[in-house]
């Protein structure tokens, strides 16, 4: 059984808050043109603030847990509504952050909207990451 589009953007739009408008509409278009594609997308993260990231950054550092960004706060296009995370979910609505063929067709997709993508990082690469710098 297929996920409902509605049910992707619904959960989309509680992470959308605070991000600027036209990443914000990058971001719908996406999550379409995946569904289209057969592919259950939706934004896991949008907006984080400034002591957000420092947690974050902290993590695998002064906090247990692995490294997961290099950006300390003020420094993540996340702070300026300007980046999401997006992950792939199942048919059953769970969520599967394998990089696989399908990750990569939603990479392609979201860079062909105009999103740079984390995956071709080379400093950390950062699969779910997407942003967009005008």
């Amino acid at each position: 059984m297929a996920i409902d589009l509605q049910y992707l953007l619904d959960r989309s739009n509680t992470k959308l808050k605070g991000v600027h408008g036209t990443i914000r509409d990058m971001s719908i278009e996406l999550i379409k043109k995946a569904y289209n594609q057969k592919i259950y997308v939706a934004v896991v993260e949008g907006y984080r603030s400034i002591e957000e990231q420092n947690a974050l950054y902290a993590q695998g550092r002064t906090r247990s847990g692995n490294i997961v960004t290099n950006a300390k706060g003020g420094y993540s296009y996340h702070n300026f509504g300007l980046a999401i995370d997006f992950c792939i979910f199942d048919e059953n609505k769970q969520p599967r952050w394998s990089v696989n063929d399908k990750w990569m067709s939603v990479i392609r997709m979201a860079e062909g909207i105009g999103f740079e993508s984390g995956i071709r990082w080379k400093s950390i690469v950062d699969p779910p990451h997407l942003q967009y710098v005008f």
